[in-house]
């Protein structure tokens, strides 16, 4: 499962940062709001594994792997919970 997180900006002037997740085998993906603020920022690492753990893992089950290039703090946090349930 790769997971990554992604700002937009709507018209009115919004920021929304999405976590998104994708699984590499099957191509399925979701994608979560983490964070929506009318300044460009960063969504807090409890948001996105809580959108993780509410989104992916509940209805999948732990990955056996979790790939990220930038979202290194949720990787790790989430590797260690990978190991413990495989």
């Amino acid at each position: 499962v790769g997971i990554d997180v992604f700002d937009i900006k709507d018209a009115a002037g919004t920021f929304y940062d999405i976590f998104n997740c994708v699984d590499y085998g099957t191509t399925f993906e979701q994608a979560f709001i983490v964070r929506e603020a009318d300044v460009h920022g960063s969504p807090s690492s409890s948001k996105c594994l809580d959108a993780f753990h509410r989104g992916w893992v509940r209805p999948f089950g732990w990955p056996k792997q979790l790939l990220s290039i930038e979202a290194r703090t949720i990787e790790e946090y989430s590797t260690r919970h990978c190991r413990r349930r495989v």
